[in-house]
This record gives structure tokens, sequence and C-alpha cells, in this order.
């Protein structure tokens, strides 16, 4: 099973972006996971599969907002006020781990979310 050890927000205004980290506790990215999503209970398309074991990053320049990631999910043309709920999943859509749950605003100046997951 996955713990969930952490959920951040970081500024965007354009696209509510999602990224996921899954990970080992040997620190290598997992690959095959996904992400289920839903905004205020309505089940939103979130394509893709993790990448592993090297992860990326969610900000190419070293500063305070950088992170691992190994899967980016974007929506956009999705308002973002409401409430959001990220949840990981295997490749069958299995639920894994607590789900994070982020309330937005209609005008959220902080619509980039982050997840990291690592396996027990």
């Amino acid at each position: 099973s996955f713990d969930l050890k952490l959920q951040e927000q970081f500024p965007e205004t354009n696209v509510v972006r999602i990224f996921l980290y899954v990970f080992s506790k040997e620190g290598q990215a997992l690959e095959g996971y996904g992400l289920r999503v839903t905004k205020d209970g309505t089940a939103l398309p979130a394509d893709g599969l993790s990448f592993g074991p090297q992860a990326g990053f969610t900000w190419p320049v070293a500063e305070a907002r950088q992170r691992f990631q190994n899967l980016k999910v974007e929506f956009p043309g999705q308002s973002p006020g409401g409430v959001w709920e990220v949840q990981l999943i295997d490749s069958g859509g299995n639920a894994l781990g607590p789900a994070a749950t982020f309330e937005l605003s209609g005008n959220d100046q902080n619509q980039e979310l982050y997840v990291r997951y690592e396996k027990r």
C-alpha cells in the first residue's frame, strides 16, 4: 500500500495542473501508476501513467518550488473553483492509499497541485 507523504499548492493561474511523484522507500520513481481526479464529485479525464525509475522535475529551475515528479496532468478549460480530490490508482483503476483534497477558489492563484506517495 501507499502513504500520502505530501500535498502542496504552487502559483499558477492559467490551468489546473497536477503533479504526482510516486516512489519506493529506496527513492526510485515507480512506473505504471495513475491518478483519479474528481472536481466536486465529478470524475475528470486524467490520462497517462507514471514513469520511472528516474524522476523528472516540476520546475526547470532549482528553486523552492522544484519537486520530483513522474506524472503531470492538466485540465485546460476547467474552472478551478471547487473541491478537487486526487487519488493514486494502479493501472487497473484501483485506489491506492488515501486521497488528497484541495479546495480552490474561482480565481485561485495556486492552481498547481502536487501529491507525493511513498510505497510502504
